[in-house]
């Protein structure tokens, strides 16, 4: 069991090992040897029993795993590993384990071997170099960011970090190396972005993004939430909530019934009616007036809807009032001014 020291990915134990020369009628009983990690400080535990392991939970090496004869080397033969998997340097220790089943004055295996020029070789950690330093890509406030750092000399994937400074709001850099989001405020950003490893290793760069702002109208707001980006409107008043500023919108107040006239201006509101007919000038477009010719009949009864007509006078009984009714004497069909407008819905 070797002494307990803080292991990282990288180190590298080398030693030596072979059993016994077989001689000519003699009978090779199968070796094993294992190399074990524990995690778990300067724990000692290699459980109770032969086939336990206790905390050396970690197989690193195998030599002969199958306990075939005339495997394990019967010359010195050097045997290396490089520790690898740790997430990141952890307090433990090393271990060889002796472990053969069937063994001992009855048994089909086991002899005997030998452990030589054990040697430990710390991880030196070399120059992690990321991305040369200084302005990267510039962006624009309230558009997509997008710039991936590199690195080289790391062992394994690093993780990136920003350790000081601070990136534009609404953008991030990710473990991987990626700064992106989109930026909400402009300005010049410095910051400093650190790569390390899993095995403790660490390297660091200074960087700068400026993010500017499009206002094409100058009134400090970017045209990306510019209500109005062509019309200079700082206040961003929209009183009808569509998303249109007042200044640049044909209909501020709204247009409810989408005919293209401003609530405010529409004589009916409610109805379409862009040509905002209004046959009796009451202030109330025909398309929402019950009583075109204000005659005090509703159009749904009245026997010429777009002529006075109060006392409805049909002399001929043909269904078409005498005030619209070519011949008001004979039952025809002709009339002075024929309903040309379609049913629409009514205000009522």
């Amino acid at each position: 069991m070797l002494p307990n020291r803080t292991l990282r990915n990288g180190d590298v134990l080398t030693f030596y090992t072979r059993k016994m020369t077989i001689g000519g009628g003699q009978t090779d009983y199968p070796d094993r040897l294992e190399t074990r990690m524990s995690t778990n400080g300067a724990s000692a535990n290699v459980g109770a029993g032969g086939t336990a392991v206790g905390d050396f939970t970690s197989l690193l090496l195998s030599i002969n795993p199958a306990l075939v004869a005339n495997v394990y080397p019967q010359v010195w033969t050097q045997y290396t590993i490089t520790i690898s998997g740790l997430p990141a340097p952890t307090s433990g220790r090393l271990a060889f384990r002796y472990f053969v089943t069937s063994a001992g004055p009855t048994g089909t295996n086991s002899d005997y071997i030998g452990i030589d020029e054990v040697n430990y070789t710390p991880y030196v950690c070399p120059a992690i170099t990321l991305t040369a330093g200084g302005a990267l890509t510039g962006g624009t406030e309230g558009s997509a960011y997008s710039v991936t750092l590199s690195q080289t000399g790391a062992l394994g994937a690093p993780n990136f970090a920003v350790t000081a400074g601070a990136l534009p709001p609404g953008v991030t850099l990710s473990a991987g190396g990626t700064i992106s989001g989109t930026p909400t405020a402009s300005g010049t950003f410095n910051f400093t972005a650190t790569a390390n490893d899993a095995s403790g290793c660490s390297g660091s760069q200074s960087y700068s993004i400026t993010v500017v702002l499009i206002d094409t109208d100058g009134d400090s707001i970017g045209d990306y939430a510019d209500n109005c980006p062509a019309v200079a409107n700082a206040n961003q008043l929209d009183t009808d909530g569509d998303n249109i500023g007042d200044l640049c919108d044909s209909t501020p107040n709204g247009d409810t019934d989408g005919d293209g006239v401003d609530n405010a201006a529409d004589n009916c509101p409610l109805d379409a009616n862009s040509s905002q007919t209004d046959s009796d000038s009451d202030g109330a477009g025909d398309a929402c007036d019950s009583d075109d010719d204000a005659d005090g009949v509703d159009d749904g009864a009245d026997n010429c809807p777009l002529l006075d007509n109060p006392g409805q006078q049909d002399t001929d009984a043909d269904g078409i009032g005498d005030s619209c009714d070519v011949d008001p004497t004979d039952p025809d069909p002709g009339v002075l001014l024929r309903q040309t407008r379609t049913d629409r819905p009514r205000l009522r």
